[in-house]
């Protein structure tokens, strides 16, 4: 059986494996000799990402730290970042600390002028608040994220928090009973 999500890199030889071990480590010269440092925190974010969604909250938290600060980011990562901080401390039950992180990456997304950012940082806090028990407001929050994904024409992106439930269990599948997830096709507009 295969894994719901599957990181796939189109970049020739020992790119992928060597890239996302040196994310993990935190160790930059593997990462400079493929011409891919930037692609680390990427790396990172995704697989954290991918992580919480399959509910391995240590695995998670793993590759969170090795993303450094967010004041070393660009400012979508460090939205990013924070989002999944957010997640984080909820999974591990810190309340305040994972409303705080959640709020402060939607605030954050506002300023910039990408609605996939924003759509994220929202659909981050809508799991966020699912896990500390805050339904309706997480459903606000999945509302938010749904418009901005469709405002940007990223159709898998708004299936995919429009399907969230109250308690964040539950997403939209496609026809194929697959999960819409982060690396599918999108129909975007410019």
């Amino acid at each position: 059986k295969q894994p719901k999500h599957l990181i796939t890199f189109l970049i020739a030889g020992h790119w992928c494996s060597e890239v996302c071990t040196s994310a993990r480590a935190g160790a930059a010269a593997p990462a400079r000799r493929t011409g891919a440092a930037g692609m680390r925190t990427a790396v990172a974010l995704d697989a954290a990402r991918l992580e919480l969604d399959e509910g391995r909250s240590q695995r998670a938290a793993s590759w969170i730290a090795s993303v450094g600060e967010a004041s070393d980011l660009s400012h979508a990562d460090a939205v990013d970042l924070e989002g999944l901080r957010g997640r984080l401390a909820a999974d591990q039950g810190r309340p305040a600390e994972a409303a705080a992180h959640a709020d402060r990456a939607v605030r954050a997304s506002l300023l910039t002028d990408s609605p996939l950012v924003q759509a994220t940082a929202e659909l981050d806090r809508a799991r966020t608040l699912s896990a500390l028990g805050r339904g309706e407001d997480a459903l606000v929050s999945a509302r938010a994220a749904r418009d901005h994904f469709a405002s940007k024409g990223h159709l898998p992106g708004a299936r995919r928090a429009a399907g969230l439930s109250r308690d964040g269990t539950r997403d939209v599948t496609d026809e194929t009973g697959d999960t819409a997830g982060p690396m599918a096709t999108t129909t975007e507009r410019s």
